[in-house]
């Protein structure tokens, strides 16, 4: 490799760690999935919430006895009421 190679991804993986995912909610019966959209120079691609932003929204669920995680992205609710609840906490999902 030579410099210009080195610096080309160094610049990527910057560009990499300094994008912030969009999320939104897909509603499936009584679950929500948390989906994560990135702009890319190819344009929009999906994929896995980080891991920092499910785990806050897990302890929340847990704490507030108010759903519950049953996969990765994905939380499980009793009824409408708990999903209407969740959503005025979690309805808007920032990366930070």
């Amino acid at each position: 490799m030579n410099g210009s190679s080195i610096k080309k991804i160094v610049d990527d993986l910057n560009s990499i760690l300094n994008r912030k995912a969009r999320y939104y909610w897909s509603e499936s019966g009584l679950n929500l999935k948390l989906i994560a959209e990135m702009d890319w120079e190819d344009g929009t691609g999906v994929h896995a919430p980080d891991q920092h932003v499910v785990e806050r929204i897990a302890e929340w669920c847990y704490n507030n006895r108010c759903g519950r995680r049953t996969s990765y992205d994905t939380f499980k609710f009793r009824n409408r009421k708990q999903i209407t609840l969740f959503l005025l906490r979690w309805g808007e999902v920032k990366d930070e």
